[in-house]
Formats: C-alpha cells, sequence, structure tokens
C-alpha cells in the first residue's frame, strides 16, 4: 500500500477505516446484545439490531449530508434523527460491553487473589499438622522394643505366677506385685508402640499432603486486573489522594467505559463521514459524463431528428442529468 501523497489519495483510505472502525464496532455490540437474549432467538436477533444500529451510527451521517448536498432536507433531517436514536443505542451497549468486561477481569483477579491465598493457608495448616504430629511422635518413648515387650508377656502368661495372681487380677505379695508390674508394663510398652505405628501413618500422610499442596500453591499466583489499576491510577490523578477510595475508583471505571464507548461511536461515523463529506469532486464529474455519454446514445434518433434546436436539446438534457455539470 502505497503512502498518500495528497488529501484525496487519503480519501479511500480513510473510508476503509471508516468500514474497519465500523464493522470492530459492531462486533461488539452484536455481542452485548448476543448476551441480553435468554435463548438462542431472542439472542441472534438482539445482536443483529445491535449490529445495525452500529452501522446506521456509522453511515447516517453521510446520508444526511448527501442529502442536504441535494436540497433533500427532509431526508437529511430524517437521517440526523436516526442517527441520535442509534447513537443513544450504541451508547448503551459499548458502555455495558465495556463496564462488563471490566468487571469480568476485576471478578476473575479476585478468584485468582482467593485461590492462591486459599492454597497458602492450606500449606500453613498442614505444616502446622505436620510439626503436631511429629511433636506427638517425639513424645511416645516406649522403654523396651517390641519384641522384648512381646517376650516380657509371653513369659509371664508361662510363669507359675500367672495362674497364682489369676493372670494378675490378684497379687499374693511383693514379689507377685512386682511380677504384675512387669507384665503390665510390657503389655503397656506392646500398646505403645501399635500407636506409634498409627501415628507414623498419619505423619507420612500428612507430610504427603504437604508435599503435594506445597506444589499446588506454586502453580497459584495472585491475579492482575488491568482495568482495576486503571481505575486506581485515574482516582488518585483527579483526587490528588495516593489512596483512593471505592467511590472515586468506581466513578473512573465509569468514565473510562463511556469514553471507550464515544470513541468506538465516533471512530467509525466520523472517519465515514469525512471520508464521504470531501470525495474528490471529480469523480463525480467524470461519472456524470459517463452517464451523459449513454444516455445521448440512447436518445440519439431524437437529437439527430430535432435538426435546428439539437443544440439547445442537448444542453437542457446535460443540465437535466446532472446539474453539478453547469460548474465543470
Amino acid at each position: 500500500m502505497q503512502h498518500a501523497s495528497s488529501f484525496d489519495d487519503l480519501i479511500p483510505h480513510m473510508k476503509r477505516a471508516g468500514f474497519t472502525a465500523t464493522t470492530l464496532a459492531a462486533s461488539i455490540t452484536a455481542m452485548f446484545g448476543w448476551q441480553l437474549g435468554e435463548n438462542f432467538v431472542a439472542s441472534a436477533a438482539l445482536a443483529g439490531l445491535m449490529a445495525l444500529c452500529t452501522y446506521i451510527v456509522g453511515y447516517s451521517l453521510v446520508a444526511a449530508h448527501a442529502a442536504y448536498k441535494r436540497g433533500m432536507k427532509g431526508v437529511s433531517f430524517a437521517a440526523v434523527a436516526l442517527f441520535a436514536i442509534a447513537v443513544t443505542c450504541e451508547f448503551i451497549a459499548h458502555t455495558g460491553f465495556n463496564a462488563a468486561n471490566r468487571d469480568a477481569t476485576v471478578q476473575q483477579a479476585s478468584f485468582q487473589t482467593a485461590t492462591a491465598a486459599d492454597a497458602r493457608n492450606t500449606v500453613k495448616d498442614l505444616e502446622a499438622k505436620v510439626a503436631r504430629l511429629t511433636e506427638e511422635r517425639n513424645v511416645m518413648k516406649p522403654k523396651q522394643a517390641p519384641a522384648a515387650a512381646k517376650a516380657v508377656i509371653a513369659n509371664a502368661e508361662a510363669h507359675k505366677f500367672w495362674k497364682l495372681t489369676d493372670a494378675c487380677k490378684s497379687t499374693k505379695g511383693p514379689q507377685t506385685r512386682a511380677f504384675c508390674d512387669g507384665y503390665f508394663s510390657a503389655q503397656a510398652g506392646v500398646a505403645l508402640w501399635d500407636q506409634i505405628a498409627a501415628q507414623e501413618i498419619k505423619l507420612a500422610t500428612a507430610e504427603s499432603e504437604l508435599k503435594d499442596a506445597r506444589a499446588t500453591a506454586g502453580t497459584k499466583h495472585e491475579g492482575h486486573a488491568a482495568g482495576a489499576s486503571q481505575n486506581l491510577v485515574l482516582a488518585s490523578m483527579f483526587t490528588a489522594n495516593t489512596n483512593p477510595d471505592e467511590t472515586a475508583a468506581y466513578w473512573s471505571g465509569v468514565g473510562i467505559s463511556a469514553l471507550l464507548a464515544i470513541f468506538a461511536i465516533a471512530a467509525g461515523g466520523l472517519c465515514n463521514f469525512v471520508a464521504f463529506a470531501f470525495e474528490p469532486a471529480a469523480k463525480p464529474v467524470r461519472r456524470a459524463m459517463t452517464e451523459v455519454q449513454a444516455s445521448i446514445e440512447e436518445n440519439y434518433p431524437a437529437i439527430y431528428m430535432a435538426q435546428d434546436d439539437t443544440a439547445k436539446k442537448l444542453a437542457e438534457l446535460l443540465r437535466s442529468i446532472r446539474p453539478e455539470l453547469r460548474a465543470a
């Protein structure tokens, strides 16, 4: 694409820019209209109407200007009125779309931040659990090994004092009391070893959960919403406060959404208006000459038979077809 060397050469590019801007704006309004429908038919109808509204905004001023140049003031007024109505509808659609998208990014960032915080809290809770289970395990210190304790129990059950004390249910003197104390101590040792085994299973499970939680937490990051940051920056600028309140941030978001909506509306409509309003005059004249030539060829027999007043009729024909040829 060559660079435009004059304003007239720039006009086709402006037309393309206007059409592109109008199409992009129409896609936004169509998406917003689609979201408003409760079913497929409603969504499709609303999306189509909103897209049509955007194209009306993009080209109604062009139609108004062309009608005004041709002296069709009623048509021009109708086009301007249609433009005003369509601009209102499109402004509502664009502000709704911008606000919804900005709010969605903020909510998504908040969800990501909450998820990351939950993951970190889970790691802290599991670290505390592992520490508690480890401490409980360290407190468990049996006096005998499991095999030794079981051997003491087996020997006691085979001893003569076992029957004498009725399985250590009653003692008969210092010797039997010492015998039963050793038996009960060994029995408690075996039970303690069982508790240690269960505690170690709990500890291993908690350590595995902690490892998984740390891996999960490593993949979770706090969310960031560009729209929220932009709201805070603008709110700080307008309030001259480094820590603006939520009200200031809210109205900053409203202003940004409105500004983006105005730009989307103006970009297409004004580009098209300028491009068509300043279209080079030579092209309409050339088109008029082509139409005149075709008309002359079509009316050649009548012109030929007119004889003396041929020039007069030809001049009238030219002026009736294209009034601008008077200046050309």
